[in-house]
């Protein structure tokens, strides 16, 4: 038997130095966030299941800036310790290859975005609520995370914040309860899904619920802007009915859109989602191409996603093409549907995304497998 080892806390992507960690896998979040909206206060409690990929000592986790107050490893207390965006937890006994454990961290502080080459990044406070933007690795912001592009993992959240409030995250709504003036909200993305792409927004909204092409989609604002954005979002159904056409079923549960009532600079996807600033609904479809841009990300990004952050480019150019569909559809519609993809997608590079996987049946469990150099 190998003697036990000390996880990297790296991933070795050079274009995110520091961020994602080795040694495990993270096989599934559960996460209870008790969030305060006027003091921006935020109490978390994560329980990960992880597999150890090889005898571990000591394992690391990206947390930024937000203070751990106990570890535990199945049941056990763990010794753990803190810098800046990495979390240390050295269990009482090392972790056996192939051992699959509980780990509960209990942790609480003010979350803020996270300075990083692209910008600020991860968990804002709102003017009157929050918002959640971590691509490419801002997760850390406001859960322990291997925020590690390739790994993905389902996801359970459970939200309470002041009644009054809305709180959409990723998956699908199983529970909504209020007590003492404040509300729980309960939502479980069972499909695997990278760190940067779990998300929470908190906000005064107004929520519309549609089926639309036979997915279920919840438009989320605040009641000030309904018209415009209504208005602005009318070709969703259009361009949902011609992506399933083109690219397969949606492979998700729910899309849920939020506009917030404050100015973003840009759009931003996160899993079965999407967030718009007040300023992209205008009432007279300007935005109409970053609309179908941010859903054809639910195809190629989300569900079928990158391997290493170098390869960015094929999530942004491969919804390029149809982010005018909606028009398009409208005047001329395919014929015929797009044949389906059973040839690599890459050639050379060892890992980008699905190597093999027909374009009609994107499935985000082949997100990252491999292909001959």
């Amino acid at each position: 038997m190998s003697p036990a080892q000390t996880g990297l806390e790296t991933a070795g992507d050079p274009y995110v130095p520091g961020i994602g960690n080795t040694g495990y896998r993270v096989e599934s979040y559960d996460l209870d966030l008790d969030y305060r909206v006027a003091s921006n206060r935020l109490i978390g409690r994560a329980v990960l299941r992880i597999v150890a990929l090889h005898p571990l000592r000591r394992f690391s986790l990206d947390l930024s800036r937000l203070r751990v107050g106990r570890v535990r490893v199945d049941g056990q207390r763990a010794r753990h310790e803190q810098t800046t965006h990495k979390l240390r937890v050295t269990p009482t006994a090392p972790l056996a290859a192939g051992a699959t454990v509980s780990v509960e961290i209990e942790y609480s502080g003010h979350p803020a975005p996270r300075a990083s080459h692209w910008g600020e990044l991860g968990w804002e406070e709102l003017e009157d609520g929050a918002l959640v933007a971590s691509q490419p690795s801002g997760s850390s912001t406001w859960f322990p995370c291997n925020d590690d592009v390739a790994e993905k993992a389902p996801y359970r959240l459970r939200v309470s914040a002041e009644e009054g409030y809305t709180v959409l995250a990723n998956g699908v709504l199983l529970d909504s309860s209020a007590r003492s003036g404040r509300r729980t909200w309960l939502y479980e993305q069972r499909e695997p899904t990278a760190a940067y792409l779990a998300s929470v927004q908190i906000g005064r909204y107004a929520i519309q619920e549609r089926l639309l092409a036979g997915v279920a989609v919840a438009l989320a604002r605040p009641s000030a802007l309904a018209q415009r954005v209504d208005r602005d979002f009318a070709p969703l159904g259009a361009m949902l009915t011609l992506f399933v056409r083109l690219f397969g079923p949606y492979p998700f549960a729910r899309y849920c859109v939020v506009v917030t009532a404050d100015e973003l600079e840009i759009p931003l996807e996160a899993q079965g989602m999407a967030v718009f600033g007040a300023n992209h609904a205008d009432g007279r479809g300007g935005s109409e191409r970053l609309i179908a841009h941010e859903l054809a990300h639910q195809w190629f990004g989300n569900s079928v996603g990158i391997a290493r952050w170098r390869h960015i480019w094929l999530n942004e150019a491969s919804p390029a093409t149809p982010s005018g569909c909606g028009r398009r559809r409208r005047a001329a519609p395919p014929r015929t549907p797009a044949p389906a993809v059973t040839t690599p997608c890459c050639v050379r590079p060892r890992r980008i995304w699905c190597s093999a996987t027909p374009a009609r049946s994107l499935s985000s469990t082949t997100a990252c497998t491999s292909a001959a150099p």
